[in-house]
């Protein structure tokens, strides 16, 4: 079900292909944005298939796993040169709150979107340098921001503002039918860590999440990163590893 949720939060104000073997996630004029997903190929005949058929509407530079999905197609796609990428999804279950919505924490306003994209930009660019990575393009960080407005109004944005303006920020979904909510894109700038930003940001997300109806609320870590253990002392119970794959370039 974690995954169901996920997926539904990166479905956000996009166009969905219901293939058949597999859901289409599209976005026009945001290309790195789509994702295949839902895949239940009986055989690699019925794979390419849908990869076939999902070629025809976009490029396909991601497919995402789910628990459900056949286990021969991720070895089928490895041995053809698609490169694995995990995360790891923590849950906050119902009962518990998180920590508490305090601190120099608001919801983002119109206003601050030039602050929180020179935020992600700063995310990508100490991103690339702890990974070895060359830096992104700023077209990179700049489709990366457009993806994110994207997903639309029933994301809610939040900053923390240090008085001169936003240093941090968080996004909260309260989650749809499933009644489960997720928070996501947790950043502060390095200049501003140590100062309590981080925790208020999740305190205020969580909380929104819950006012809109969520109950468990669900939150991502890169398992090569420090975040995910911190995120298990709030609270949050690690649930699954979801496993996603790029195409060879």
């Amino acid at each position: 079900m974690v995954a169901d949720v996920v997926t539904d939060y990166w479905s956000l104000g996009a166009e969905v292909d219901d293939l058949g073997d597999a859901v289409l996630v599209r976005r026009p004029g945001l290309p790195r944005s789509t994702f295949l997903h839902r895949l239940r190929p009986r055989g690699v005949e019925e794979l390419d298939s849908a990869l076939d058929a999902a070629r025809t509407i976009a490029q396909v530079p991601q497919i995402v796993l789910d628990p459900d999905a056949p286990p021969f197609v991720e070895a089928e796609l490895v041995v053809r040169g698609w490169r694995i990428d995990t995360s790891v999804q923590l849950v906050l279950p119902p009962g518990a709150s998180g920590p508490a919505p305090d601190g120099p924490v608001r919801p983002a306003a119109d206003a601050d979107r030039e602050a929180l994209r020179a935020l992600f930009r700063a995310d990508h660019l100490e991103t690339d340098r702890r990974s070895g990575r060359a830096a992104r393009s700023e077209e990179r960080t700049d489709a990366t921001v457009e993806e994110r407005w994207a997903l639309g109004p029933s994301v809610h944005w939040f900053v923390a503002d240090d008085g001169e303006g936003p240093v941090g920020f968080f996004a909260s979904w309260a989650g749809g039918a499933r009644g489960t909510g997720v928070v996501e894109d947790l950043f502060v700038h390095e200049d501003r860590r140590g100062r309590g930003y981080a925790r208020a940001l999740i305190g205020a997300a969580v909380a929104d999440a819950r006012v809109g109806g969520a109950g468990p609320v669900v939150i991502g870590a890169d398992p090569s990163d420090t975040p995910m253990r911190w995120y298990a002392r709030l609270g949050f119970r690690p649930t699954v590893i979801l496993r996603s794959l790029t195409p060879p370039t």
